[in-house]
């Protein structure tokens, strides 16, 4: 969908999915996916659908993958979901409207203790004021040894429409390994929903900070 004015246009969930994944060729691999037409009983009229098609590549310390989600409306595009304008398959959307989400990341190990990471990203629309993005992400990982991790990572979203929503956002976390399975962490962030409005705008604009510690068990 085309999200809200905070969060901008972006994939959530992606229900009834049926992907179609290569051998990997020489560190080279793809995925097709089809989305079906949407059946939530939370849509009006559900006649939604969806496509991605992605190319992989891994090897020598460098993973890249590149990937484009493309989002077609239907003639009814159906009703929003009830509290979260930002979540359902018809939220925002307009008759017969494509949005196209593109995507490349990758991530190289530098050393074995040095991982760095970047991505870019756009989000455009075929209808002229729904959506029009560009995004773009950095990110580094260290490993100081097998039980402590810090971690680095900053985005930021350039908004082409006319309310020029940029966003912004700086995380920083540590990881503390107890044992291969446990881990405590801790995570701090400090962002903006929107440069161009003031805090606790009806637009979803302001700084915010977030704080996070925990213990993570896999299993």
């Amino acid at each position: 969908g085309n999200g809200t004015a905070a969060s901008g246009a972006r994939v959530v969930r992606a229900n009834n999915t049926l992907s179609l994944e290569t051998d990997v060729f020489n560190g080279f691999s793809a995925v097709y996916s089809m989305i079906s037409k949407n059946s939530d009983p939370g849509e009006a009229n559900p006649n939604n659908g969806a496509e991605e098609i992605a190319l992989r590549y891994s090897g020598m310390g460098l993973n890249v993958v590149a990937s484009q989600f493309k989002f077609k409306a239907g003639a009814t595009p159906g009703a929003a979901y009830t509290g979260d304008a930002g979540t359902g398959t018809g939220a925002g959307l307009a008759a017969n409207e494509e949005v196209k989400h593109t995507l490349v990341g990758a991530n190289y190990a530098l050393t074995s203790n040095l991982t760095l990471m970047g991505g870019f990203g756009s989000t455009k629309s075929s209808q002229a004021l729904a959506a029009d993005s560009t995004n773009r992400n950095i990110a580094v990982r260290y490993a100081m040894n097998s039980a402590v991790a810090f971690m680095a990572n900053h985005v930021r979203v350039d908004d082409q429409l006319a309310a020029n929503r940029d966003r912004a956002l700086t995380g920083l976390g540590v990881d503390y390994a107890l044992s291969k399975r446990s881990t405590i962490y801790g995570r701090y962030e400090y962002g903006d929903h929107n440069k161009a409005a003031t805090s606790g705008a009806a637009d979803g604009g302001g700084k915010f900070t977030n704080y996070g510690v925990g213990l993570r068990h896999t299993f």
